[in-house]
């Protein structure tokens, strides 16, 4: 196993089968996929690390709602060992977020989508503990069908020079805004402190900080661009550019008959230089920004490439492999990557589920 890689694969299995979470060997010279285990769980649509752990989340209307833990160790991280699970009590958990704040104790966080809540949560030596939850009020009916109430798509903490996780940016597709909120030290209260308004219509699903220079992007679902914010001194956020996600390849999947066309995943790769995104729906592919200027947030087209499946929802990077989920044709495929160039295709895996997340083992982390 020292030289191979292992990724955890969230399905959904309301449509299809019951294994919700596939565990996964990649060949990192050729990219080879093969699963290697599989585990019963309804609906998983996120994952998140600190070890000894994984965890995972299951959507859906209480009480299929779950927040599962994993201990998982370097030797066999293909097993999921110890399963232990809390019930959720708001409906379409979509995005998990751990910050360890010390050696026993984890800070979780959740957003809901279909309930329009964010809440957080403590795992204090082996015990899961509820914490505080706002279930946000405002929304735009920019669109009727997409925004007629508040959809929380994501939350991630704001990093700081400081370290620690005190302020997170929360995303609300319905309301067409990013949430700054504050949670108090003993994890017993949140406050809104601050938004960054978008244009109506936009629906933001994902934000994502550089690790390393002071821009935040934001991804927007519904009209399908890429913004760029500048983050001040100050805290203030600069927008600076934005950028059409829907860029055409000779290579894209195309599904005539699909009626949606929506962006959906955002990373940043592991040298810092690309920002990612994917398309889903009608044309399916991802493109690769490149950061041309990190102390202005200046990006370029560096290249875009078909997904090999239909409705790419995720996607996961790894030395010079990237890893695609496509949820509705069901399968998991490996592409080369290099210098911001999305080259073959080098494997593939059939599931029975419905892949909608992606989550590459990091032993230290």
């Amino acid at each position: 196993m020292s030289s191979k890689v292992v990724c955890f694969v969230g399905c959904y299995t309301h449509e299809n089968g019951k294994n919700g979470i596939y565990c996964i060997e990649i060949c990192p010279n050729s990219g080879k996929l093969e699963i290697l285990n599989k585990f019963e769980a309804e609906n998983v649509s996120y994952f998140a690390q600190s070890n000894p752990y994984l965890y995972a989340i299951s959507e859906g209307a209480p009480p299929l709602s779950r927040l599962w833990r994993f201990r998982i160790d370097h030797i066999t991280p293909y097993q999921l060992n110890d399963p232990y699970h809390v019930g959720l009590f708001e409906d379409g958990a979509c995005f998990l977020h751990v910050t360890s704040l010390s050696e026993r104790v984890k800070r979780l966080a959740v957003a809901f989508y279909n309930s329009g809540a964010v809440q957080f949560f403590e795992d204090v030596e082996g015990v899961i503990q509820a914490g505080p939850k706002n279930k946000f009020t405002e929304f735009s009916n920019h669109d009727s069908t997409r925004q007629e109430m508040p959809h929380i798509h994501c939350v991630r903490p704001l990093l700081t020079n400081t370290g620690g996780a005190s302020e997170y940016f929360v995303v609300d597709l319905g309301a067409d805004r990013i949430y700054l909120v504050h949670v108090n030290n003993s994890n017993e209260t949140l406050s809104i402190t601050d938004s960054i308004q978008m244009s109506p219509g936009s629906g933001p699903r994902h934000v994502l900080q550089h690790p390393n220079h002071p821009l935040l992007f934001i991804l927007n679902e519904l009209d399908n661009t890429l913004c760029v914010y500048k983050i001040e001194k100050d805290q203030k956020f600069v927008a600076v550019e934005k950028h059409s996600t829907l860029v055409k390849s000779n290579t894209d999947f195309i599904v005539d008959s699909d009626e949606i066309q929506g962006a959906a995943h955002l990373a940043v790769s592991d040298c810092g230089q690309f920002v990612l995104c994917s398309n889903r729906g009608r044309l399916n592919n991802v493109v690769v920004f490149h950061i041309q200027d990190p102390e202005l947030g200046s990006l370029a087209l560096r290249s875009v490439a078909g997904s090999c499946g239909h409705f790419p929802r995720y996607f996961a990077l790894h030395g010079k492999l990237i890893i695609v989920a496509n949820q509705l044709s069901r399968n998991v495929v490996a592409f080369k990557f290099e210098d911001g160039y999305i080259k073959e295709k080098l494997s593939e895996i059939s599931l029975i589920e419905n892949p909608v997340a992606l989550h590459v083992y990091i032993p230290g982390e």
